[in-house]
């Protein structure tokens, strides 16, 4: 396995990644998650989004796990601010991670967010931040053997 930085271009297969994975969130929570709303976003759309990976704003930083030749996972990270009320207010985002179907199970999402942990070593950010849905036990484990904890929870009901 070898991880890297993503570069424009692998955005067309990482796209394609994304809207799958989100389609996932949709299938899980379709209360919340619209399918329909997912399945028209553009694809440039996506693109537009990972386009602060590389236009050397150094906010975002898109990693690819590569395995056999091809694109088997990635990792989308955004420097973000926080609410000034915590001991740091700087984080690392981890917001976007999806390892193919085939490759899951052998340790390449812990990987990629070994490697996202050293680029917030070197941009001295001391905190890692992700937003995990309850249904994604397989997330949650991986965030849990890399040393991350569950600080807060967001609830949500509909009242429609």
């Amino acid at each position: 396995m070898k991880i890297r930085l993503g570069s424009r271009g692998d955005v067309q297969e990482v796209a394609g990644f994304l809207k799958e994975m989100w389609l996932i969130h949709a299938n899980n929570e379709p209360e919340y998650v619209s399918r329909k709303k997912i399945g028209a976003y553009p694809t440039r759309r996506i693109i537009k989004y990972l386009e602060d990976c590389f236009n050397g704003s150094k906010k975002s930083y898109l990693l690819v796990a590569e395995e056999e030749g091809e694109i088997a996972g990635v990792l989308k990270a955004d420097v973000r601010k926080v609410e000034s009320f915590f001991v740091e207010t700087k984080v690392l985002y981890l917001d976007d991670a999806y390892v193919k179907d085939k490759y899951r199970g052998k340790g390449l999402a812990k990987a990629l967010q070994e490697e996202v942990e050293k680029i917030a070593k070197r941009r001295k950010i001391k905190w890692l931040k992700a937003r995990i849905y309850e249904f994604n036990k397989p997330a949650q484990g991986v965030a849990k053997s890399a040393g991350m904890k569950r600080l807060y929870s967001e609830y949500f009901k509909n009242l429609g």
